[in-house]
């Protein structure tokens, strides 16, 4: 269900890094840190420790490396080719401590991070079945439940995230709904929480409602 991966996908997936949404700062999320060789031809990645996939599968160097091997491999697409060409391979140097060789020095790529695999980070062993697209797992602070094609997904609570007081929430449910006037009304009637892409034309409708 890679189509509804990319809406609110992060609540099911994490990534190395993340951009605040409010300073645009790029900030540690699966990897706490990193630091350039002198060359800036290594890139070392310092990862989360005490985390783990859904499926119960260790969120380490091994699984770091996976994923950006996977990111690397000619039949993958990507969205930008940039950090693709700049990095030549990710080697496992501890348990928690991985290192990119770049082909060429390309101090940007960290910027690139927060996307480095199409949907996020997964765990290998899982992710390397046909399976695992009809029952996902990731690191976010929710599970997958259920998805019903074309009409909604729903997630519960991680209770295992490794940030605390995260999630806030019991689940998440979120409906595939086209139609932007049946979206405003679900919103209005109670049925939806939060929708998005609201016609400027009906914005007064719902302003002051709590």
């Amino acid at each position: 269900p890679s189509s509804w991966m990319t809406r609110g996908g992060h609540s099911l997936y994490q990534t190395f890094t993340i951009v605040d949404p409010e300073t645009f700062e790029l900030q540690p999320e699966l990897a706490k840190s990193w630091e350039w060789s002198s060359d800036f031809m290594k890139l070392t990645l310092k990862l989360q420790e005490g985390v783990s996939f859904h499926n119960g599968e260790p969120w380490n160097a091994d699984a770091a490396v996976w994923n950006i091997h996977q990111w690397l491999r000619d039949d993958v697409r990507v969205v930008f080719q940039a950090p693709d060409l700049a990095m030549k391979k990710a080697t496992a140097i501890d348990d928690m401590t991985v290192e990119i060789e770049m082909n060429y020095p390309y101090t940007g790529i960290i910027r690139f991070f927060d996307m480095i695999t199409p949907n996020g980070l997964i765990p290998p062993i899982a992710g390397a079945t046909e399976e695992f697209m009809a029952n996902p797992a990731g690191i976010g602070p929710f599970k997958f439940v259920e998805w019903t094609k074309g009409v909604s997904y729903e997630l519960t609570r991680n209770d295992d995230y490794w940030r605390e007081g995260i999630p806030l929430l019991d689940g998440i449910k979120i409906w595939m709904v086209e139609d932007e006037n049946v979206r405003l009304v679900g919103m209005l009637t109670g049925q939806f929480d939060m929708i998005e892409r609201v016609p400027g034309s009906q914005i007064g409708r719902l302003e002051g409602r709590d």
